[in-house]
């Protein structure tokens, strides 16, 4: 077993910085274990979009009772080239609903199965996008339309969405058991946030009051 300081040091070379996120778990080396495997494994070798990843992650994390997620991962999208109306107008999007997923569904499903997951920012990840945060948030109702979507990708991948969707959870229920952790001391937010809201002031009104 590692110790935490080992662990760390891992964390900080990989990100660059040691998240706030894990902090709670320092003083037990197996919990921060725990959660960075299942950072590198969901998170970081995905081979999900990075971009696809950022703006699922921020647009689930609008669910999350504690606003670290949502913030970091909206702040995360500025350096992959988002501006910063288009992270607002991502984060006031209402849900997708059930004719709006039959549609994006056809258009995947016109690609037969998808070995090579979508370019980012494209129009079929755009549509992945919205399947995921549809089979993500509507439970027993949305049964048929994950069967659908896993013919359509394929077992492998559709493991890649399912496993991250998972990690977003996890990291939604770790933040709520921890609401101290503040998302102002994260080097994302400290590197991106004061520009997005210089470029839209409304995004400070959406963290603070969504």
């Amino acid at each position: 077993m590692r110790t935490s300081e080992q662990i760390k040091a891992e964390i900080e070379d990989k990100f660059g910085f040691f998240p706030p996120f894990f902090s709670p778990a320092l003083h037990n080396s197996q919990v921060l274990e725990n959660l960075w495997q299942q950072t590198l494994i969901a998170y970081i070798h995905n081979p999900l979009s990075a971009v696809f990843k950022e703006k699922l992650s921020a647009y689930l994390s609008r669910f999350c009772t504690v606003p670290y997620c949502m913030v970091c991962h909206s702040c995360t999208l500025r350096p992959l080239g988002m501006k910063a109306a288009e992270v607002l107008q991502l984060l006031e999007t209402p849900p997708p609903n059930v004719e709006e997923i039959e549609s994006h569904l056809k258009r995947l499903a016109a690609h037969s199965q998808l070995d090579v997951l979508p370019a980012a920012n494209s129009e079929l990840e755009e549509s992945l996008l919205a399947c995921a945060i549809f089979i993500s948030l509507e439970g027993e109702a949305a049964e048929s339309y994950r069967t659908q979507l896993r013919q359509i990708l394929g077992a492998m991948n559709y493991q890649h969405l399912v496993a991250f969707v998972a990690y977003v959870k996890t990291c939604h229920v770790w933040m709520e058991a921890n609401p101290e952790v503040s998302y102002e001391a994260d080097k994302r937010v400290l590197d991106n946030l004061r520009f997005l809201v210089a470029e839209e002031p409304r995004l400070s009104e959406f963290f603070r009051d969504y």
